[in-house]
């Protein structure tokens, strides 16, 4: 990480790198395989926030600094958008721009109890700078017919079977 630079992020672009900055994998005896920590598994959650490390290495926070998800996150707001018929539900968060192995995905739901899966492509992303080395990942989301929608981003290691999802 460069000096005054912001915790979480240092210039990572694989998870793998980002996991060995925070918690080093160490040899054990005669063992050949280092042993990974398993505080640095991608569903672990070491400072508490609930946010796990998947989320951490995303949104650029600091895994071992509890953060505030809401710092990440605004998952829904109206906003007219050029060229659309009336306002549009965008689904919006904060991410690092610099990341080689993480794919997204919006589940959204008008009952908490069906989710419809999007996947979303980078030309699906409108992206403005942010600051601390982060830009702002925007999705326009159709809204329903009816006045309930629940949404939560989905991210995943491309090397991943399991995602990490947040609510």
């Amino acid at each position: 990480m460069e000096p005054n630079g912001t915790p979480g992020t240092g210039g990572f672009t694989v998870y793998g790198d980002w996991q060995e900055h925070y918690f080093p994998s160490t040899i054990v005896g005669g063992e050949e395989e280092p042993i990974i920590d398993p505080l640095g598994l991608s569903d672990a959650d070491p400072d508490g926030d609930e946010l796990p490390n998947l989320l951490e290495y995303v949104f650029g926070s600091h895994p071992l600094r509890p953060s505030e998800k809401t710092n990440f996150m605004n998952f829904a707001t109206m906003a007219e958008i050029e060229g659309a018929d009336g306002p549009q539900l965008v689904f919006q968060f904060l991410r690092r721009p610099d990341m080689e192995d993480v794919t997204y995905a919006v589940d959204l739901s008008e009952d908490l109890k069906t989710w419809a899966l999007s996947e979303l492509m980078e030309e699906d992303l409108l992206l403005e700078a942010n600051i601390s080395n982060r830009e702002r990942a925007s999705v326009i989301v159709m809204p329903p017919d009816s006045s309930n929608l629940y949404g939560r981003l989905q991210a995943t290691l491309l090397e991943m079977k399991d995602p990490v999802v947040e609510e």
